[in-house]
């Protein structure tokens, strides 16, 4: 399996959707299954898709948040099944499409108060969060690299890779989930939410066709997801809802940005706006 494809599919116990499988809305139809979705959401505005880009946007930093949800097995939404918890997670932010830019975690982070930026903050802390805050001990940034080979920046290990190149969300914080007020519940589905972290990607060069911002587990050489990958509780607590990289399933659901308009297309939109306003003018 070469690193330079788009979608990747591991196969062990562990499942992975390649990107653009999970789209808008995707992980809130029918959820009666235990996974984790990774998540990558515009911050302040939880967009999955970015706006029609134009060259002004070209090298302007794209804040991104990225969240884990763990559902559970019932549909419950209130009472004790909210025991999901996270501990931590290993992976990479790749942006795959021709769209080119470069992705960097996010060190600084706005007061809620002020809205100044505090910081630097190693890796992807947030002073402000109440809940769980992924930038536990063992925790990092992870190596900035191309690891598809499409000659931009991604942040993260490739195939094979030793631990220390990969991002690693980690808590050290006793995780209950929803039940103890950590995270935030899924009305929708049984499960929590939890935000791992925010990434900064920007925009080099704007492609003609979709470019997805995707999370990738950390894998070995062979495309195979390691046991450390991952580290979860599903439905409960205790030694039967653990879940690990080689006994669960992680799901990821990219941020999309959309292709910029080809010359001939920008052309065609010229002329349609001209002849507009030639016929107002006539009349």
């Amino acid at each position: 399996m070469r690193e330079s494809e788009n979608c990747m599919l591991i196969k062990t116990k562990l499942m992975t959707a390649c990107a653009g499988v999970l789209l808008i809305g995707g992980i809130g139809a029918s959820v009666a299954s235990a996974k984790i979705v990774v998540d990558v959401r515009q911050d302040g505005t939880d967009a999955k898709v970015f706006h029609q880009p134009t060259l002004a946007d070209l090298n302007k930093p794209i804040t991104l948040n990225v969240f884990a949800q763990v559902t559970s097995t019932d549909t419950a939404t209130s009472g004790t099944a909210f025991k999901e918890t996270l501990a931590s997670i290993h992976g990479a932010m790749v942006s795959a499409g021709p769209t080119r830019g470069t992705i960097a975690p996010n060190y600084f982070y706005p007061d809620p108060d002020t809205g100044d930026p505090v910081g630097p903050l190693t890796p992807f802390g947030d002073p402000f969060n109440d809940k769980v805050s992924f930038n536990g001990s063992a925790s990092q940034n992870g190596l900035s690299q191309d690891i598809d080979g499409d000659g931009d920046m991604d942040l993260g290990g490739k195939l094979g890779d030793g631990v220390s190149n990969w991002i690693v969300f980690r808590t050290d914080k006793k995780n209950m989930g929803w039940a103890t007020g950590q995270g935030k519940k899924l009305n929708d589905f049984g499960g929590v939410e939890f935000q791992l972290g925010q990434i900064i990607f920007t925009p080099s060069a704007f492609g003609v066709a979709d470019t997805f911002i995707n999370f990738r587990i950390r894998s070995d050489a062979s495309g195979n997801t390691v046991k450390e990958a991952g580290l979860w509780t599903e439905d409960g607590t205790g030694a039967s809802s653990l879940r690990d990289g080689s006994s669960g399933v992680i799901e990821f659901s990219p941020f999309i940005i959309p292709p910029i308009p080809e010359p001939a297309t920008l052309s065609l939109l010229g002329l349609g706006a001209a002849m507009l306003l030639g016929r107002r003018n006539r009349k």
